[in-house]
């Protein structure tokens, strides 16, 4: 409840409520079945500093390693009841796969949609299924052999090459 004073006079205001908006799907608003996602995976821990001269006060380092982009696809879409029975937005769920050499490997992962940015996915820069593909059919039709096989072949006469 408001007065205002002004030169028309002494009137009385009543407060509009705020309108709230709920909070969108963001990123993953469109995100379907078959697509590819992307996360960075770094690694940090700490150690004691091992050191004669601070044995008694050896103190901490950081380290942190980078294990490059795991990939993973969506399985499955579907509502959850119970997370979703105040907020309609928060009951939808998805199902991802982890991809390992573009093929899917281990158990399901169930994120809600939203929280899917929030855990550091994104939507695959690359579509890694056809990349692991176009390997495996390089390295049966002979054109791409592993590093292992070439430093062996380096080392070996090429007499039985052309």
């Amino acid at each position: 409840m408001t007065w205002i004073v002004d030169e028309n006079g002494r009137r009385w205001v009543e407060p509009q409520a705020r309108v709230k908006r709920k909070r969108g799907r963001g990123r993953f608003a469109d995100v379907k079945v078959g697509d590819q996602l992307m996360c960075r995976v770094i690694s940090r821990w700490d150690s004691p500093i091992r050191d004669d001269l601070a044995a008694n006060d050896a103190g901490w380092q950081r380290h942190e390693r980078d294990h490059g982009f795991q990939y993973a696809i969506v399985t499955d879409l579907w509502f959850d009841p119970v997370a979703g029975q105040d907020d309609p937005l928060k009951g939808e769920m998805v199902g991802i796969q982890i991809l390992h050499q573009g093929r899917p490997r281990g158990g399901k992962r169930a994120h809600t949609i939203r929280g899917l940015a929030s855990n550091k996915w994104q939507y695959a820069d690359r579509d890694e299924i056809a990349h692991w593909e176009a390997v495996r059919a390089g390295v049966d039709a002979g054109d791409v052999i592993g590093i292992g096989r070439g430093r062996r072949d380096r080392k070996e006469p090429r007499l039985y090459r052309l």
